[in-house]
């Protein structure tokens, strides 16, 4: 994948020559420095791919052209963007072992992007925007039910950008005044779930990333998705926003509640 950028225009080599290395702004676009770090260790990711393109407006001319590069040693990608008056952009990153982010700049806060003022260096500007990226694989959320549960759990998932503590059981957390990520490359997050069957799952921004949800019983009765090895299991019925409804009990439960629609959770109870 080649930046659009990257092609040397005629008439700016001599000057390149002359001046050196570096990134020389001569040209009406948005110079976006885009640094791709890993998320919990905050170390730069040489060689990821990013990209810099923009919302679908409905435009005969199908919008401006998306730039993209790799980033360097020191995890940053220079690109460009042409954000249209009405629209921002989208920075997205992907590299091999880990999971892929994006980023959206709205209208306002792309046209706030300084453009490059003639002979700038805008390769020595800091960066523009930041990936935080995260290791493979994507997090799983364990979810603890009482003994004899059955009915619906409805799991309210909560994303906290400051400090995670996650512990053995990863139950959570202190303050934000810690500023303590928890392990290092932890993937598993266990939350109890009242008699009520709502839960808030609050969490790193990993929870973002699409979690597998898996249940138990807390006094170890066994289940399975879909209830394949196991007379009780569990489904995921649906999704509305940040909550995410599952479906704890025999298939018939599973049946009943799928067909009724029914949004609140209420569970039979132990």
């Amino acid at each position: 994948m080649r930046n659009r950028r990257f092609a040397l225009r005629p008439a700016h080599a001599v000057l390149l020559l002359t001046l050196g290395s570096g990134c020389v702004a001569l040209q009406p676009d948005r110079p976006v420095l885009v640094l791709a770090r890993d998320a919990e260790t905050h170390k730069p990711i040489t060689g990821a791919v990013v990209r810099v393109s923009y919302p679908p407006t409905g435009a005969p001319s199908g919008g401006p052209e998306a730039s993209s590069g790799y980033t360097g040693a020191d995890g940053v990608a220079h690109l460009w963007a042409s954000p249209p008056e009405d629209a921002g952009v989208v920075v997205e990153a992907v590299n091999e072992g880990y999971l892929y982010e994006t980023k959206s700049l709205p209208a306002e806060a792309a046209r706030a992007i300084p453009r490059g003022r003639p002979l700038e260096m805008v390769d020595q500007r800091p960066p523009t925007v930041v990936l935080d990226m995260y290791t493979e694989p994507r997090p799983t959320v364990e979810l603890v039910v009482p003994a004899g549960y059955r009915g619906l759990v409805k799991a309210e998932v909560r994303v906290h950008e400051d400090a995670w503590d996650g512990g053995p059981e990863a139950h959570w957390w202190e303050s934000a005044a810690a500023k303590a990520r928890g392990p290092l490359r932890q993937r598993l997050f266990r939350y109890d779930v009242g008699p009520s069957g709502v839960v808030e799952v609050t969490g790193p921004p990993l929870l973002q990333h699409d979690p597998d949800f898996r249940v138990r019983y807390a006094d170890g009765t066994p289940t399975t998705w879909q209830a394949t090895d196991s007379p009780l299991g569990f489904w995921r019925l649906r999704s509305e926003g940040d909550c995410q409804y599952l479906v704890v009990g025999t298939s018939d439960d599973y049946e009943t509640l799928r067909r009724s629609g029914q949004a609140s959770a209420a569970g039979t109870g132990p």
